[in-house]
C-alpha cells in the first residue's frame, strides 16, 4: 500500500460479506486525449466477490487491482463496462455510488485532504459531478449532518469520507495545501473510531 495510508482490505471483505455492491479504484493511461482530463485517469470497477478480490494483484502503488484480462467485463460506476476512457455513457438510473472512501497522506480539521499529487480522486469527483448535472446519477457526497461524533451508520445521506490513522490528522492550527481543484471531505473516519465532521473544526 502507499506509504502513510491506512489499509482497507478488511473493509472490502466486510462490505462484500454484507452483500454490498463494491467498486475499487483502477488507474490507467487514456488511449486518446480527452479535453479537460490528464493523460491518465481513474475509474471505479466492480468487485464481484471475496474470491474475485483475492485474485487481485498489487499495482505500482501496492493497491490491489483486477487483472487486465477482466477489466473489460467489469461494470464501472458510471453505468458502463470496463474503462470509461475519461467519459461516461448514458447511465441507467441505478448507476452512481452511495459512498466514496478517499485515502490520503494527511488530513486537516477543515476537511482538507492531501493525496499523492496526481489528482485522481479530484478528477473522478469532477466527472461524477458533471454526470449528475446531466441528470444521470446522484452525487455520492452531499451528506451533511449536525451531530458531533457519530457512528457512520447513523449518517442520513451518503457522504464522501476520508479514512485516516489518528496520526494523519494535523493539529487544528495546521492545514494541508489545497487549491480550487481539490474536493473537501464531508466526514473523516479516524483510527479510534470517531467520525470528524466539518462543524467540529
Amino acid at each position: 500500500m502507499p506509504s502513510g495510508e491506512i489499509a482497507t482490505s478488511e473493509i472490502v471483505h466486510d462490505a462484500l460479506k454484507s452483500g454490498k455492491q463494491l467498486f475499487v479504484p483502477y488507474t490507467y493511461q487514456l488511449s486518446q486525449k480527452v479535453d479537460g482530463q490528464p493523460p491518465s485517469t481513474m475509474d471505479m470497477l466492480e468487485v464481484k466477490s471475496i474470491d474475485d478480490f483475492r485474485d487481485f494483484r498489487a499495482d505500482k502503488w501496492g493497491i490491489p487491482v483486477p487483472g487486465e484480462d477482466s477489466v473489460d467485463q467489469r461494470p464501472n460506476s458510471f453505468g458502463g463496462t470496463g474503462k470509461s476512457e475519461g467519459r461516461w455513457p448514458q447511465a441507467p438510473q441505478r448507476a452512481g455510488l452511495d459512498l466514496i472512501v478517499l485515502p490520503g497522506m494527511a488530513f486537516d480539521w477543515n476537511m482538507g485532504r492531501l493525496g499523492h499529487g496526481k489528482g485522481y480522486y479530484d478528477h473522478f469527483l469532477d466527472r461524477c459531478q458533471r454526470q449528475t448535472e446531466q441528470g444521470q446519477t446522484k452525487m455520492p457526497f452531499l451528506g451533511k449532518t449536525a451531530s458531533r461524533y457519530i457512528h457512520l451508520t447513523h449518517l442520513t445521506q451518503p457522504p464522501p469520507v476520508g479514512l485516516a490513522l489518528n496520526e494523519q490528522l494535523l493539529p487544528r492550527e495546521d492545514f494541508v495545501p489545497t487549491d480550487d481543484t481539490d474536493w473537501k471531505l464531508d466526514a473523516l473516519v479516524l483510527g479510534d473510531g470517531n467520525v470528524l465532521l466539518p462543524e467540529d473544526r
